[in-house]
């Protein structure tokens, strides 16, 4: 039993336990498709401590009331978060939960950042995912449609050099 009780306490604050998944922003309602990040195979570019795991980052919750449930990334300039998806897909539109909560607000999100797709050798930024001196923990944005099966999160910038996210999410074309 006491061999396995730090893994149980563990499996037990795992979203996974809580309820129903993140609903689709209101203002995509009808103009997308699925949650392809949903599917992907994620890495990233460190982890500040083992219990905030890049496995939040795509696990379809976004409950900002549990600092717990996010992806905290290793103390660096620049961090990122790659998502590797089995084939090809269009994509339109993105969405960004970050930060923390403290005192029923949420605090200490990335402002500095842009999504990109893998082009061959490359990384290319999707021009209009670029956030500079964000302020806000819930950012959607909207763009013409790119074709790729990997997509990258970029963080240039975030308090103390920790990007503190709760969920990536990036939506089909419809």
């Amino acid at each position: 039993y006491q061999d396995h009780l730090e893994l149980l306490k563990s499996s037990m604050r795992r979203p996974k336990y809580l309820g129903t998944r993140t609903r689709l922003p209101s203002g995509l309602k009808g103009r997308v498709g699925r949650n392809v990040l949903s599917e992907a195979k994620v890495t990233v570019s460190g982890t500040y401590q083992p219990e905030f795991d890049a496995a939040f980052l795509n696990d379809g919750f976004d409950r900002t009331s549990v600092n717990e449930w996010r992806w905290i990334s290793n103390q660096a300039t620049e961090t990122w978060a790659e998502f590797r998806l089995a084939e090809p897909v269009t994509v339109t539109a993105f969405r960004l939960v970050t930060g923390f909560t403290r005192g029923g607000d949420r605090v200490g999100v990335v402002q500095d950042s842009v999504l990109q797709r893998r082009d061959g050798e490359h990384w290319i930024d999707i021009p209009a995912t670029q956030l500079a001196g964000n302020e806000k923990s819930d950012i959607v944005r909207t763009f013409e449609p790119v074709r790729a099966s990997q997509f990258r999160l970029l963080v240039t910038r975030a308090p103390d050099n920790l990007a503190r996210i709760w969920e990536i999410q990036v939506f089909a074309a419809k």
